[in-house]
């Protein structure tokens, strides 16, 4: 709810981002009052909905018959959350994934991107998931940037959005307003 109700204030102030990005546990999520505690959330905030990206890690499928994973993601999507898989392609990824539950898009793993723009399987892999997830309307973000090379190379590859220390470390939210907090109403790019 703490980032929520963050969100809500930086619009308030003038700061609009559009979306939080929220890592959820596997344990979180088959919590029977995980939608409840989430409803709970976005109604005492006021934050829309459609602004909120949960991130889960492909084990989520995993840990969960796939009929309950199934069930708890189709009710977040008809909220209009939206679900991003993270750190795609080093666990047990499968395709049927894709295929068969809602996700709105997924966060390709650092390790793709460590060894670019040199290592030429690494580029064909990026370029492959990025098409896919261009066919299938879903969006593709790369983690762990730390180079203008990296960004560069992605950008080729059909990866448009970036995380990583090219952009910012990690910051708290205190640390996040005197940054970008300045900037009469400006909206920032996810």
């Amino acid at each position: 709810m703490q980032g929520c109700q963050q969100m809500v204030a930086w619009e308030r102030d003038g700061l609009v981002i559009p979306h939080l990005s929220v890592n959820v546990s596997p344990l979180q999520i088959s919590r029977q009052e995980f939608l409840v505690y989430l409803d709970e959330a976005l109604s005492v905030t006021g934050l829309a909905p459609d602004r909120l990206v949960l991130e889960v890690t492909e084990s989520v499928s995993l840990t969960q018959n796939g009929y309950a994973a199934g069930k708890i993601f189709r009710a977040l999507r008809d909220r209009g959350v939206r679900i991003m898989i993270d750190d795609f392609g080093t666990g047990y990824s499968s395709l049927s994934y894709l295929q068969n539950l809602p996700f709105s898009g997924l966060k390709m793993d650092r390790d793709f991107v460590a060894k670019l723009p040199s290592s030429r399987n690494d580029r064909e892999i990026i370029k492959a998931i990025a098409g896919l997830t261009r066919q299938l309307g879903m969006d593709i973000i790369a983690e762990g940037v730390e180079t203008l090379e990296q960004k560069e190379a992605l950008m080729k590859l059909g990866c448009h959005l970036i995380q990583g220390w090219l952009i910012s470390p990690a910051l708290p939210a205190a640390d996040l307003e005197r940054q970008f907090g300045g900037w009469p109403r400006r909206s920032l790019s996810a």
